[in-house]
């Protein structure tokens, strides 16, 4: 456990934004009393465009994308954070200072333009609108807006609390902490085991089709997606787990030489790969519960 802290560091991001939607009561009784039945409607009325919102919510999406690729999912954790190798904390620092500053700048936008906002929620919802629905001004919108780093931190040691616990207490804490990180583990295993099983899908659909006399194809994302995701194994394999690294190499060397056109013009290929993608599937991931 003590090794494995020196390895590893709990971080992460904690966000939050406004309210794009509220539920509209007063038209779900008008609905609800035109269809006889009473709670049987439940209606929405949205509060600000989220057209308006695109260009923040396109750098929260890319900042997600990276950091799940670098950070393994742990319960323990708070909310939004995970355990990330110690030697790729630098790169993750500076990935999210460098989104940070994209985000806050769409965001200070975003609230210097909060009077149109306004106004155009107003156009939208007509008699629906309630000023009480939205912040006030400019300052109480911004303060709704929150993309915030939670301080790195060394994943805790049981030991460590040895002058406060006794041996049967120390003992079930590493028994916990044991357990949340095996189930990190198969956590980080979650985007490989989807990509492979599209791609599987996407090959039998390439069966069928070709068996019909039917024109079926699919993008060479499907292979790149496989690929990406072996690759992110790189950083996500905190613990260097055996199954892991076997599940990496097989997913690789299952790709290696082929690409979509190749395989879609060979039904040799195309099975070989089809067989090689399902093994992986009903041994190796099978091994971690999938």
């Amino acid at each position: 456990m003590s090794n494995l802290r020196n390895q590893v560091v709990v971080v992460g991001t904690e966000g939050g934004k406004p309210t794009l939607s509220k539920k509209d009561n007063k038209n779900a009784e008008v609905i609800d009393k035109a269809v006889g039945g009473k709670g049987a409607v439940k209606v929405n009325k949205t509060l600000i465009d989220t057209k308006s919102l695109s260009s923040i919510t396109a750098i929260e999406t890319d900042w997600k994308k990276f950091h799940n690729s670098m950070v393994s999912p742990f319960k323990r954790a708070p909310r939004g954070c995970g355990i990330i190798k110690v030697s790729n904390l630098t790169e993750w620092e500076n990935k999210y200072r460098e989104d940070y500053r994209k985000w806050e700048k769409e965001v200070d936008a975003f609230c210097d333009n909060y009077d149109a906002v306004i106004e155009e929620s107003k156009i939208r919802q007509g008699s629906n609108f309630n000023a009480g629905d939205l912040p006030e001004n400019r300052e109480a919108m911004r303060a709704r807006f929150k993309f915030q780093k939670v301080q790195p931190y060394a994943l805790e040691n049981p030991d460590d609390l040895s002058f406060a616990l006794n041996d049967q207490e120390i003992e079930e804490i590493k028994k916990e902490v044991s357990d949340e990180i095996m189930n990190a583990i198969k956590d980080s295993l979650s985007e490989s085991y989807s990509t492979i099983n599209k791609l599987i899908a996407a090959l039998e659909t390439q069966n069928e089709a070709v068996a019909k006399g039917e024109v079926h194809g699919y993008h060479e994302s499907s292979l790149d997606n496989v690929r990406e995701a072996a690759d992110n194994l790189d950083n996500l394999n905190f613990t260097d787990h055996e199954g892991v690294n076997e599940i990496q190499s097989k997913m690789r060397d299952m790709l290696r030489g082929h690409t979509a056109k190749s395989t879609k013009a060979s039904s040799t290929e195309r099975e070989t790969m089809l067989s090689e993608a399902k093994d992986i599937v009903s041994k190796n991931f099978s091994a971690f519960g999938y």
